[in-house]
């Protein structure tokens, strides 16, 4: 155990919804909220062992972490979640970042992704090779420089995760093809529609 990364979990729960229609955080799959099952995914990782979890953005009835800066996308949420586990002074930690419009993930798929990251020192984050989320990213003065860096650009395609990915190096790691539609997300109404018709 000695010198393994504390993990620390950002669950990105702040976006505008605006393709669905409706606000995704209450959309309701299997008798619960997609936030709700993202939270229930996230606490079966590695058998509980995160740090910290924190919920990015601002949902009624739940404590959560609040955007620094609002209206930035999915950035705001990872910067706010950075700046938060490096104030706990650990010298080695990571971050573990998911949307909560992924309702296949399940926590093996995520404590792969961790364990990948933990044994690679060359690589600023981890990501599976078909998805930009869900992905690892290490916490540092480097990497928080980057992330702050990106959430001043004024045109949003900079400000996106996939230059945030580039801009740290990630490493893709191949998904079990049994496992690819696991990363499948919802954007819109007919997303949702295909999924409870599974």
């Amino acid at each position: 155990m000695h010198n393994q990364p504390i993990t620390y979990v950002a669950v990105l729960a702040g976006g505008r919804s605006s393709r669905m229609g409706r606000d995704k955080r209450y959309i309701r799959l299997g008798g619960e909220s997609l936030l709700d099952r993202t939270l229930r995914v996230v606490a079966q990782v590695a058998g509980g062992g995160l740090e910290r979890i924190y919920i990015c953005g601002d949902v009624a009835n739940y404590s959560c972490l609040k955007d620094e800066v609002s209206g930035l996308g999915p950035l705001s949420g990872v910067l706010s979640a950075m700046r938060q586990a490096r104030a706990q002074g650990s010298h080695l930690a990571q971050l573990l970042v998911l949307p909560i419009d992924m309702p296949l993930l399940d926590s093996d798929l995520l404590s792969q992704l961790i364990e990948h990251h933990r044994l690679d020192e060359g690589h600023g984050a981890t990501r599976y090779v078909d998805s930009e989320m869900p992905f690892v990213l290490t916490v540092s003065e480097h990497t928080q420089k980057i992330v702050e860096e990106l959430c001043t650009q004024s045109d949003g395609r900079s400000r996106s995760v996939r230059n945030l990915l580039e801009r740290v190096s990630s490493k893709n790691i191949g998904c079990p093809s049994h496992n690819q539609r696991l990363t499948t997300n919802l954007n819109h109404p007919q997303d949702l529609e295909n999924m409870v018709a599974r």
